[in-house]
């Protein structure tokens, strides 16, 4: 009996057996007959039918491949050693691209399900300082053939050392007889040769698009079946060692990959999120997270539909049926040493348990569920056990189990993943040590690829079409294996050694920005302030500028008012709540519209037999609703006190300087004192918007311009002093500015900015 285990020790002692094989209606699975050479169903690794071997990254020298993906159409193939990505064409062998500008080490690669807007790939590479607890996200557009489609900026770093160093070499020399191989030289050398690396991966990505957070795991889905749409979580450290102020705690983020901007902020979790997952549909988004909740939001909102729980103890997984109506979920039921394990099943539509699946021995961490096609749930159990649910008929069809005599193996014996293929024909197990379990449940027949007694190496496996499985031999090798009926298909692919690996001791010169964003295209910010026009004159006004009420029970509307917040940048996930706010009285809330424009791509809505193309919106007040966590600010809205605020002001890019700002505050300013949109008491209107200590013009340092670097870096324009509007139009300061809007900074962490109060007196 071993008194203690670690994985090396592990894969050198284990010897793989099966308890209890996969059965169809009582009855063992049987081997699958050998293929047309002879080759038996039950193979050890190196006895594939044949190998291909792909070089990553075109050097002699090997290295770990630490993490691999294949694209959906299994044509590419991206692994990375940590460093350094490449991509090669699995048909060809061929070398598509090399990227180096990893600031922090590549933990995970996967591709888009789908082809990006030049009929290529969009790469996803997952890095992360996990000693620093920092981690991003990049976005890596492809062409067809596999190529970058921008070409990164890059430095040679041999080249610019040998001649930094040179006469650094020869004072030395000189001056103090230190030949290029002293070891003082040589530290120095080093030194500089890493500061030169983490100057290539800043340069390398400095214009990627990238996220500040990472995919929560455990069969985790993070993007929607179309590929437009991704999920992250930010602020997800554990709250279990002491509460957080609300804004702090852990979110998970949808992001429009297509846009290149956040869609919604899903919030309500107040402990770390552990699974996120798009329905196959894409109309729901389920989450599981330890502070005993599941919830169901809906994707074209980003509300709330439903929350599960709380259960009593953690919550780990889950999965999503094929037609999208169920939810399989997995959690424990208290958080004593008697916690109890469930797997239910539940309606996404009611929220209501369906099923719960029972055991006898379902008593520990259930982390990985798979949904067959066929309706039949696997239903993968810490202590070794996979079990075949059917969650509607409520019995167990089948279970497998691995043979474990040391206690102390079983957590590192147990299956970790796995997948139906072939319509759910086909269920693919990958255990602890890596060997690979295939199961035809139609057939009732098995293939094993087994780990060799005594390797010290391991594999991954990651499923890329119909009935094509890739594995991963972690320590120098990337293989893939292509199991069908009459075989497998082993891909070797080289790495070169891990020389210049990026640590937490290598700071990171490049810009991480949490939404990038396109100039030409708005000068928007993305936290929660408003945007005003600019500070220089205007045209004249269109004839047909007119306000109309905003009606979001209509969906038309609210989808365009939808797609203006995403222009702007700000507070599209506030729609929800400015709805109730509609219906409560407390917002008048206007279209800025134009008459129809047949050669402008803008969207209109009909109202009464009359069409209108809204350009904008605004809002008129009663109380202060912008921020809807915070306390309200009775200084900006208070009828009784015969205030108003006048709030989410926005006019499209291609009309600013049109003089629609200014006719939708003198609109409002009007509408202040007519009933139901005000008051005859009111006397004064007021306004917030961004600090001018962060504008064209405004404070040098960390609390005034530099707080762009934090969360934008150089990719995002300095915006215009709106405040110098807003005074032009007889607006004055009412008192001191203080904390009020929020963003994510580039490491996930929220950055508070200052607002500017100002008010006017009506006369």
């Amino acid at each position: 009996m071993a008194r203690h285990m670690n994985p090396k020790k592990f894969l050198a002692e284990f010897v793989y057996e099966v308890e209890k094989d996969f059965d169809v209606d009582g009855t063992p699975a049987s081997w699958a007959a050998p293929t047309d050479n002879g080759k038996p169903a039950h193979r050890f690794w190196d006895d594939e039918d044949e190998k291909v071997e792909l070089d990553f990254f075109g050097s002699q020298n090997t290295g770990d491949i630490s993490s691999f993906a294949t694209s959906h159409d299994g044509k590419l193939v991206a692994g990375s050693n940590g460093s350094v990505v490449g991509v090669l064409n699995i048909e060809t062998k061929e070398q598509c691209m090399q990227f180096k500008g990893l600031v922090f080490p590549c933990v995970k690669l996967m591709f888009s399900p789908a082809t990006n807007e030049c009929g290529g790939y969009t790469l996803v590479i997952e890095t992360s300082d996990r000693d620093e607890r920092k981690s991003v996200v990049f976005f890596l557009g492809l062409e067809q053939d596999g190529r970058m489609i921008q070409q990164p900026d890059t430095i040679n770093v041999d080249e610019l050392l040998q001649k930094s160093l040179e006469p650094v070499v020869a004072q030395m020399n000189g001056s103090f007889e230190l030949s290029q191989t002293s070891p003082l030289i040589e530290s120095v050398r080093q030194g500089y040769s890493k500061a030169l690396e983490n100057l290539r991966a800043g340069l390398e990505s400095r214009h990627l698009v990238r996220v500040a957070g990472r995919p929560s795991g455990f069969g985790s889905t993070p993007f929607s079946k179309d590929g437009r749409l991704f999920l992250y979580v930010v602020q997800n450290e554990s709250t279990q060692s002491g509460p957080r102020p609300r804004a702090d705690l852990p979110k998970v983020i949808v992001y429009d990959v297509a846009d290149k901007c956040q869609k919604y902020v899903l919030g309500g979790h107040e402990d770390a999120i552990m699974w996120t997952a798009f329905s196959p549909d894409g109309q729901y988004i389920a989450t599981a997270a330890w502070d005993g909740t599941f919830r169901i939001f809906d994707v074209s909102t980003g509300d709330c539909r439903h929350v599960i729980g709380p259960t009593g103890g953690q919550c780990w997984s889950g999965a999503w049926s094929p037609d999208s109506k169920y939810v399989v979920l997995c959690g424990m039921a208290n958080q004593d040493s008697q916690s109890e394990t469930f797997v239910a099943v539940y309606s996404a539509e009611t929220a209501q348990q369906v099923n719960r699946f029972r055991n006898d021995e379902l008593k520990h961490w259930v982390r990985c569920v798979a949904w067959s096609p066929r309706g039949e749930i696997a239903i993968v159990h810490e202590k070794n056990n996979v079990w075949i649910w059917e969650p509607f008929g409520n019995r167990t069809i089948s279970s497998f189990k691995v043979k474990v005599e040391d206690w102390m193996m079983e957590r590192y014996a147990a299956v970790s993943q796995v997948q139906w293929v072939h319509e759910g024909e086909m269920l693919v197990a990958r255990a602890g040590d890596s060997t690979i379990e295939i199961w035809n449940r139609v057939k009732n027949i098995k293939w094993r690829l087994q780990r060799p007694e005594g390797s010290g190496k391991e594999r991954g496996i990651g499923i890329f079409s119909e009935c094509k499985m890739c594995s991963m031999q972690i320590d120098w090798m990337l293989d893939v294996a292509v199991m069908k009926e009459t075989g497998w298909l082993s891909i070797n692919a080289k790495a070169e050694k891990n020389s210049g690996v990026l640590n937490k001791q290598v700071q990171s010169t490049g810009k991480l920005d949490f939404v990038p964003f396109d100039p030409k295209e708005t000068a928007a910010m993305t936290t929660n302030a408003p945007s005003g026009p600019a500070t220089v004159p205007h045209r004249q006004l269109p004839p047909s500028a007119t306000l109309v009420p905003i009606d979001l029970k209509v969906e038309q509307e609210r989808q365009i008012l939808y797609d203006q917040r995403i222009i702007c940048g700000w507070n599209s996930d506030k729609i929800p709540k400015w709805a109730a706010a509609i219906e409560a009285g407390t917002r008048s809330f206007f279209w800025i519209c134009l008459a129809p424009d047949a050669e402008r791509d803008i969207p209109t809505f009909t109202r009464d037999d009359k069409t209108h193309m809204p350009v904008g919106h605004v809002s008129l007040d009663k109380v202060d609703i912008t921020e809807p966590d915070a306390v309200p600010d009775t200084t900006l809205a208070d009828p009784e006190k015969g205030v108003l605020t006048i709030t989410s002001l926005f006019v499209l890019p291609a009309f600013h300087r049109s003089g629609l700002g200014a006719f939708a505050m003198d609109e409002c300013e009007r509408l202040a004192r007519i009933p139901p949109f005000g008051a005859e008491n009111i006397t004064a209107l007021t306004v917030n918007t961004l600090s001018p200590r962060y504008c064209e013009g405004g404070v040098e340092g960390p609390d005034g311009l530099g707080q762009w670097e934090k969360e934008a870096g150089e990719q995002r324009p300095v915006p215009k002093n709106n405040m110098l509007w807003y005074e032009k139009k007889g607006y004055k300061r009412y008192k001191e500015e203080a904390p009020r809007y929020t963003s994510l900074g580039k490491q996930g962490e929220t950055l508070w900015w200052y607002a500017c109060f100002m008010r006017k007196e009506l006369q």
